[in-house]
């Protein structure tokens, strides 16, 4: 608590003043990472007591995807990858509107009348417009440093100099370094380090609680979930239960419960199992997506098929998405429906999508395609963020594959027919897409749509097959 206080005072954080009539100072905790308090401890402001007269305070992060994307383009190019990470972020961002909190515990003064507070100079722990107020404080910072911010995913960032580029992705106060060049990168963190108090954890091993091993020789990365599946493991006591081949029963049918049980983790193992999907295993992507439609009426049966999605994890934990050099610089997605839901995916597999619209169609020719504009969406924000980080190398039309070849004929032709006039404009985007040369939609047999997976259960031979074909293995 000493440091976390003495690395305020260092830099400017605060000003012990007299409380201003007609203020109101807001109360201070200390978050500790342990319960027992034995790792560094945060002084965390209760933002909820702030007015929510603020408007400003929207902060954004890198999208798994766009991280994926990164790393995949990095396997190919033979890129080093290193890993900072910024100490005490929150305090470097300039504050806006007028704060006063009281003091912490280990910084009162004993030989004061109990009136002082701490108006707030810079930014801090808790506050509503922080994580925006840090945001701007880096960007501002990279921005003057010779970076230009990627217009699709703003926390993706690259050096102006396109022969030899260096790219920086931020999480919050996470972020990476890629080059090919690390003399380039070591410039860049020294840089950093001037400005910002910076831990230099070199070389990528860990990221976001997804695990990297990088051969840069041979142009093959892996990721892995593998201990924060372990750690949940451990959590929710599955260890030495039964464990599962398949994450979901075929054909499953599950109704809201009548008398809602909200004793039983059911939506805190959703939000781990949403962010293992997202990262790592789009293997389970489905039968995420269809326990997460029970979060607001479930019970010990919901419960039960969540853990056991994790149960199948565990098992199955070793399993590591795998990048790996390839002479097709292309993009390719794959889509299906199942009436209920929609799906994207693609190789090096940066993206796996399973969503349930809020409307219902008549046929599933609708369905399909409905599906296929909601896929061109993705392409087209995926070919965004390629182009403006990759501008000296041309992109091919992306190739859409599509199981119905109703889908097909009215996304290449636009031939809209009495039963399908009624969709909506805003869907019909796609043959406009075809037609500037950004997408090709080709038939495929059902059987080899690797989409299949994220729309609905399947046999565990089927299932296992498009695993493998998803690069988990």
């Amino acid at each position: 608590m000493k440091k976390e206080i003495a690395s305020s005072e260092k830099n400017g954080t605060w000003e012990e003043v007299e409380l201003p009539h007609g203020k109101k100072a807001l109360d201070v905790k200390w978050v500790r990472k342990k319960p027992d308090g034995t790792f560094k401890a945060r002084l965390v402001v209760r933002g909820f007591q702030q007015n929510d007269d603020l408007d400003d305070i929207y902060s954004p992060v890198a999208r798994m995807c766009t991280l994926k994307l990164l790393l995949s383009y990095c396997c190919q190019g033979s890129y080093t990858i290193h890993q900072m990470d910024v100490e005490t972020a929150f305090l470097n961002g300039p504050k806006v509107s007028e704060v006063y909190v009281k003091q912490p515990v280990v910084h009162v003064n004993i030989n004061d009348n109990g009136n002082k507070v701490s108006h707030l100079k810079k930014s801090l722990n808790g506050l509503k417009e922080s994580p925006r107020n840090w945001y701007k404080c880096f960007n501002n910072f990279i921005v003057t440093s010779g970076f230009e911010r990627n217009n699709f995913d703003c926390s993706l960032y690259s050096t102006t100099d396109k022969v030899n580029p260096i790219f920086i992705i931020l999480f919050v106060d996470d972020l990476l370094i890629c080059g090919k060049e690390v003399k380039k990168i070591n410039q860049m963190k020294r840089k950093l380090s001037e400005y910002f108090s910076m831990k230099d954890l070199n070389n990528v091993s860990s990221y976001l609680g997804i695990e990297l091993n990088h051969d840069v020789e041979n142009n093959v990365m892996t990721l892995s979930q593998e201990k924060y599946i372990e750690s949940l493991a451990t959590k929710y006591n599955i260890k030495d239960l039964n464990l599962f081949d398949t994450h979901i029963e075929t054909h499953l049918k599950l109704k809201r419960a009548t008398e809602p049980d909200f004793n039983v983790e059911f939506r805190n193992l959703i939000g781990a199992l949403l962010y293992v999907s997202a990262g790592t295993r789009p293997d389970v992507t489905y039968s995420v997506n269809y326990l997460s439609r029970f979060q607001a009426a479930y019970d010990r049966t919901h419960y039960n098929y969540a853990s056991r999605v994790l149960k199948y994890l565990y098992k199955t934990r070793k399993l590591k998405l795998t990048f790996c050099s390839s002479n097709l610089a292309g993009l390719d997605v794959y889509v299906d429906s199942d009436w209920a839901g929609d799906a994207v995916d693609r190789s090096n597999p940066v993206l796996g999508k399973t969503q349930k619209r809020g409307h219902i169609t008549k046929l599933s020719t609708h369905t399909e395609y409905i599906s296929l504009s909601e896929a061109v969406t993705e392409v087209i924000y995926l070919l965004g963020v390629c182009k403006q980080l990759l501008p000296s190398e041309s992109i091919q039309p992306v190739s859409i594959f599509e199981d119905n070849l109703g889908a097909v004929c009215i996304a290449n032709l636009g031939n809209f027919t009495k039963k399908s006039k009624h969709i909506g404009v805003h869907y019909h985007f796609v043959h406009e897409a075809i037609k500037r040369g950004q997408i090709e939609v080709v038939k495929v047999d059902s059987a080899d749509n690797l989409a299949d997976i994220f729309t609905k259960s399947l046999t565990k031979h089927l299932y296992v097959n498009l695993r493998i074909l998803l690069c988990l293995c």
